[in-house]
């Protein structure tokens, strides 16, 4: 029976797609969002989905939803870095991020000592081919759910969702993460390679040093990132 594949849940790529329309400015401050309706027609998805997407944006405050009206963007980059609570926001999400960044730091080198030499080339190769294959880059929780996965424990596929949505959820409005900076992508996607490099070449202790230098490289410029922000 072959393993189920593991993948982003569906309200996490509607959330990330809307913020995005919002934060771009395709859906502007006062502006209305798509019904309920054509939400669930354009991203085939769920009402459920739809719903819980959208109480997440309301939650993170990027909309107000009301019965009857729908949900209406509160999101503007004016004066983001003094609105009320920013300061408190970055606070919260840098200690998410690092909290979750910390355990990732533990797991994922050991993970991929695991499977150094031991897991069939096509699989990496799918993996070493999503680095580069999506207009502006890829999603960076692919590649490492996507490792992960490749041991095969569904529970460990479960922490690490949780640990992506613990790094992702508390993103303050109007902040452009460094993993999404065209510099930082690009020294993340030599790292990667390396790391699939030593994987396939079944070097056990070359892919776990690799690994712990990158979830380091990660943690050590987020923290430099968070500290831009607190001044």
């Amino acid at each position: 029976m072959a393993k189920k594949s593991v993948q982003i849940p569906l309200y996490e790529q509607v959330l990330k797609e809307l913020k995005g329309k919002i934060v771009s400015g395709v859906y502007k401050k006062g502006d209305l969002l798509p019904s309920e309706k054509e939400l669930i027609e354009e991203y085939g998805v769920s009402r459920i989905t739809v719903r819980k997407t959208l109480a997440l944006l309301a939650e993170m405050g990027f909309v107000e939803t009301s019965k009857g009206r729908g949900s209406v963007v509160l999101f503007s980059f004016e004066n983001i870095s003094e609105h009320q609570g920013f300061a408190e926001a970055v606070e919260e999400y840098c200690e998410s991020f690092m909290t979750a960044t910390q355990i990732r730091s533990f797991l994922e080198p050991e993970v991929v000592r695991e499977i150094a030499g031991k897991v069939e080339k096509e699989k990496l190769e799918h993996l070493r081919k999503s680095i580069k294959t999506k207009e502006g880059g890829y999603e960076l929780e692919e590649f490492h759910r996507g490792l992960v996965e490749l041991l095969g424990n569904e529970k460990l596929n479960e922490m690490m969702d949780q640990l992506m949505i613990l790094e992702e959820s508390k993103i303050p409005l109007g902040i452009l993460q460094p993993a999404n900076q065209k510099k930082m992508r690009d020294v993340l996607d030599e790292q990667h390679l390396k790391i699939l490099n030593a994987i396939e070449e079944g070097n056990a202790e070359f892919a776990y040093f690799y690994m712990k230098e990158h979830m380091t490289y990660i943690s050590r410029s987020y923290k430099q990132y968070f500290d831009m922000l607190r001044k």
